[in-house]
């Protein structure tokens, strides 16, 4: 598992950026199969 933090800094993604990936449920560290693993 990876931070926002660090995944943020590893790909170069700006804060309003990647709370806006997260809200759609896009980024990759944070999916499996297809399947998002934080929440629901």
């Amino acid at each position: 598992m990876i931070s926002l933090v660090d995944y943020a800094k590893k790909y170069k993604i700006s804060h309003s950026n990647l709370i806006n990936k997260a809200k759609r449920q896009t980024i990759e560290a944070f999916s499996e199969k297809g399947k998002w693993k934080i929440g629901n």
